[in-house]
């Protein structure tokens, strides 16, 4: 007679596509509101990113955005001293400030992998917001159009939401269209988890399509 709430967990693991080697655009939101432990937990979490990744041959991206974006450092191999100028350009990532350009910062993303992207590899971009758009482009449409480009050009597109202020809608459109995944990260600390979880797919994509 009691109501009860049962969470279940799957899990799918897969053999690598193609070669086995990804070139991924990693987006952070440095905005004002990511101002605090947001912000610590995610350049923490960025950084177990990078370490995680186990192919040398793999080239990560980083690109930060408040109301632009800016390439932190273009893509690097992950081998020992790679992983090393990643995650020194992520802890250069200056304080959070600004409005939400949301749209310019995919779109920038999206831009860097169409034009960099090495050819038979899986390409992947990874988007971290706390917000919702306040500046530049905002309808969904745009977004979607963007993400299935991406997504015809064989990559896929990851978005992470953290906290109680995303358009969880929006960036499940996104994946959607982007052949990605959305994940939702309640608090700062559910950030880790989540950036394990994109780098297994990444590295060991379950399915294309």
């Amino acid at each position: 007679g009691e109501t009860m709430t049962v969470n279940i967990k799957i899990e799918v693991t897969g053999g690598p596509i193609g070669t086995g080697v990804a070139d991924v655009s990693l987006v952070l939101d440095r905005t004002g509101s990511m101002f605090g432990a947001k912000y610590a937990a995610a350049k923490q979490s960025a950084k177990i990113f990078v370490d995680l990744f186990e192919l040398e041959e793999n080239k990560i991206q980083i690109i930060d955005f408040s109301e632009q974006a800016f390439v932190r450092k273009d893509f690097t191999f992950t081998n020992a001293a790679g992983k090393t100028e990643l995650k020194q350009a992520i802890d250069m990532i200056p304080s959070p400030l600004g409005l939400t350009n949301l749209y310019g910062a995919f779109e920038k993303s999206a831009q860097e992998i169409a034009d960099k992207g090495r050819p038979e590899t899986f390409k992947a971009i990874v988007l971290l917001t706390d917000g919702r758009p306040t500046i530049g482009i905002s309808t969904q449409s745009a977004f979607t159009t963007l993400a299935s480009e991406v997504a015809a050009e064989g990559g896929s597109v990851f978005t992470i939401g953290l906290g109680a202020d995303v358009n969880a809608s929006l960036l499940q459109a996104i994946a959607d269209a982007g052949n990605g995944e959305y994940l939702f990260a309640p608090t700062p600390e559910d950030l880790e988890d989540l950036f394990r979880r994109i780098a297994e797919i990444i590295q060991s994509p379950p399915a294309t399509n």
